[in-house]
């Protein structure tokens, strides 16, 4: 177009000047002219033109100093930007688990899971005498993925008295157990962790043999939880709180440290405290470890009831 309007000769001229005289000056004019015409056509394509991007839009002329689609620009995430986002997609589908960093009296931690999802129940398991959290973590670790829920063990002090690592009962209501502070330690860190992935309320805590008895004594002083298991262990009613969680009890049939009559009686006192229909009682075929079908039980109790 540039080149069509630069070409026409001047309105203004009205008389033509000899040939042979015109010739030197006309082409001078001529290249001059085609110089600046080339020039401003330059110009043109680098003003005028819209680019286009590689799927063939056209961008704006706010975009024309952007950094070509697909180039290094515009593969790097900015910070708050929108390609944050599936990295936030990946970190809530992942299964987060390891060992705590919070550590007691002992020097001793404790262990987690997080499998991926949101609102999270979670799940609180003490030990049993001599063990630790990641043993209990590796029992309940298929249940965990499979149904969904959250699990933090911390470990328990070693008590000179019993001559091994286990966990500090309290008798009495105003006898707070000395464990209490790494408990309570280690569901902040693991609650951390989650980033808002576990639920604020409707929480079981379960104790294994000599873990068992702490289970209830944490669960009637934090309304975190709505249930307690007590498994092949019993309770000291004495030291409950003031809420009244549901209450599970259960041990093996041929258990030869907490029978069936040891812990029946058990439960019987813990509901006395806790009122009438708020505690369950079962045995099942098995010794002092813990069982499948107990394990299945006790979450059956908790899960599928809901927060009641």
């Amino acid at each position: 177009m540039l080149c069509r309007r630069t070409s026409a000769p001047p309105a203004s001229r009205s008389k033509a000047p000899p040939a042979e005289a015109e010739a030197p000056a006309s082409s001078g004019r001529i290249w001059l002219l085609v110089a600046v015409a080339l020039a401003l056509a330059a110009a043109g394509w680098f003003i005028v033109r819209e680019p286009s991007d590689d799927a063939g839009n056209s961008t704006t002329a706010a975009q024309l100093g952007a950094a070509p689609s697909g180039g290094p620009e515009a593969s790097r995430p900015e910070e708050g930007g929108a390609e944050v986002a599936p990295s936030q997609d990946v970190a809530a589908g992942a299964i987060l688990e390891g060992t705590l960093r919070t550590k007691n009296r002992s020097d001793r931690s404790g262990a987690y899971l997080i499998p991926g999802g949101a609102n999270l129940p979670l799940l609180v398991a003490l030990h049993g005498s001599g063990g630790n959290g990641a043993g209990l973590v590796a029992e309940l670790r298929a249940s965990a993925l499979r149904r969904k829920f959250a699990i933090v063990a911390p470990d328990s002090g070693f008590i000179a008295e019993a001559g091994t690592y286990t966990w500090y009962v309290a008798r009495e209501r105003s006898d707070p157990s000395a464990d209490s502070p790494h408990i309570s330690a280690t569901i902040d860190e693991v609650l951390a962790l989650a980033g808002g992935r576990i639920a604020p309320v409707g929480w079981l805590v379960v104790g294994h043999s000599g873990g068992a008895s702490s289970a209830p004594y944490l669960a009637t002083h934090d309304a975190r939880f709505v249930a307690f298991g007590v498994l092949h262990g019993g309770a000291f009613p004495g030291a409950f709180g003031p809420l009244r969680p549901r209450g599970w009890f259960s041990t093996g049939s041929a258990d030869p440290a907490r029978t069936p009559v040891h812990v029946s009686a058990e439960a019987q006192a813990a509901e006395r405290v806790l009122g009438s229909g708020g505690v369950e009682m079962h045995v099942f075929q098995g010794g002092h470890a813990l069982l499948p079908e107990e394990i299945e039980g006790v979450l059956r109790f908790w899960l599928d009831r809901g927060a009641q």
